[in-house]
């Protein structure tokens, strides 16, 4: 069944007009709003905010079934050591809670449950994986067609599919603040006054509780990593992805220059500090490792708890700096591709020139001369993070699952029982 299911993903239009017609059927089957199911990034991995979302429900919701569903069964074995409820997507159990689930939560689309739509008529809940700082979805234009004929037709095209059946459509998405639900309205067409609610990201709970003050050197050892000292700063670098080949080329170009720079081996081992790249593609190029450099797998990491960890933030487009404006450490923009990022990727919803502000280095040169200020005191960067906050994370708090899920009851009317 698994395979009929990739085959078919490969069609892409008759699995599009299966997925539509089962958007009918599978509604006609009633639901069960005790019974909410959960799921992220695909389907193959336990993270992010379904994931952060999970655990606090499994600990303080009594009545209410809990089950995450996933694609992968070293998964479903991991979370049923620990006592949670999970499934393989595709067993018996897995397509049963699928087709009468009452809520469904997921970070990226509806594939994170199942790549079929079993989840019609239940009330979804995206969770989403971050506050949009890249345009998504509808204010992408990156793919239209440059004649004006062509681009009108394939946008037709796509509304007409987009009120059909949609893989991200949603009855509820979560903003942090009034900028993103208006980029996230705009994005996903949402026009209720109730489809989205104001709240901060699940899994910012740990950065924002002392709950999870974490043993860096314990955290290093369970990525394999093992520091000699105590006193050790963390820098992490994570760049976003790319979609074409010539940015691609040159982000690992810049990489290349910035880890054979000698002035940042120089500081890294001055100011006791190590170097950790999270970038998946440099699994397979030619990039030479040195002293206090160190790679990570994405496999390996939550990424909030990476966060909690680093001393000092480096990236470009991700969405993981407004995550980590959250404690108030710097942050350093490196991005030498803006302009070719706005034309030939998504672009931004922000003036990314003056989000970043002083703290943006577009070459490897301007970065080794902002992170040695920064690491001497020379650089006074709170007025930069405390713009990113203002306009990303408005509404974040600690108790952001509690406010999710009294908001999903009320709306429901579901009782305790």
């Amino acid at each position: 069944m698994k395979q009929n299911i990739l085959n078919l993903r490969q069609n892409k239009i008759s699995y599009w007009v299966i997925n539509a017609i089962l958007n009918y059927i599978i509604r006609l089957v009633p639901r069960n709003k005790k019974i909410w199911i959960y799921g992220s990034w695909l389907g193959y991995k336990y993270q992010d905010n379904s994931k952060y979302m999970f655990e606090y429900v499994n600990k303080t919701n009594s009545g209410i079934k809990h089950i995450w569903i996933t694609k992968n069964k070293n998964i479903v074995n991991y979370l049923q050591r620990k006592g949670y409820e999970a499934y393989y997507y595709l067993s018996l159990k897995g397509l049963y809670y699928q087709i009468r689930a009452g809520v469904v939560f997921f970070t990226n689309s509806h594939h994170d449950i199942n790549d079929l739509n079993l989840i019609s008529g239940a009330y979804k809940v995206s969770l989403w994986h971050g506050m949009p700082l890249k345009r998504l979805y509808w204010d992408d234009r990156v793919d239209l067609p440059s004649n004006k004929l062509f681009k009108h037709i394939k946008l037709c095209l796509k509304m007409i599919k987009w009120n059909i059946y949609s893989n991200v459509s949603r009855d509820l998405t979560i903003a942090s603040s009034n900028f993103c639900l208006n980029s996230f309205r705009s994005a996903f067409r949402l026009k209720n006054t109730d489809d989205v609610l104001l709240v901060g990201q699940p899994r910012n709970y740990i950065l924002l509780t002392s709950k999870y003050d974490y043993d860096k050197k314990k955290f290093l050892s369970s990525l394999n990593i093992n520091i000699g000292n105590n006193n050790f700063k963390i820098i992490t670098y994570m760049p976003t992805y790319r979609r074409s080949d010539r940015l691609i080329e040159r982000q690992n170009n810049l990489i290349k220059e910035l880890l054979s720079n000698y002035k940042l081996q120089t500081i890294l081992k001055e100011f006791n500090c190590i170097l950790l790249v999270k970038f998946h593609e440099l699994a397979n190029n030619d990039i030479k490792l040195i002293d206090n450099v160190y790679f990570l797998n994405n496999d390996q990491i939550d990424v909030q708890e990476l966060l909690k960890m680093t001393d000092i933030l480096v990236t470009d487009y991700s969405s993981c700096f407004i995550d980590y404006a959250l404690v108030n450490r710097p942050i350093i923009f490196l991005a030498n591709d803006i302009k070719e990022y706005e034309r030939f990727e998504n672009g931004f919803y922000v003036d990314y020139y003056l989000l970043a502000g002083k703290l943006l280095a577009q070459s490897v040169d301007e970065f080794v001369f902002i992170l040695k200020d920064i690491l001497t005191k020379n650089l006074d960067y709170y007025e930069n993070i405390k713009y990113i906050n203002s306009l990303f994370n408005e509404f974040e708090s600690s108790n952001s699952c509690s406010i999710i899920v009294d908001y999903i009851k009320s709306k429901l009317k579901i009782k305790e029982d």
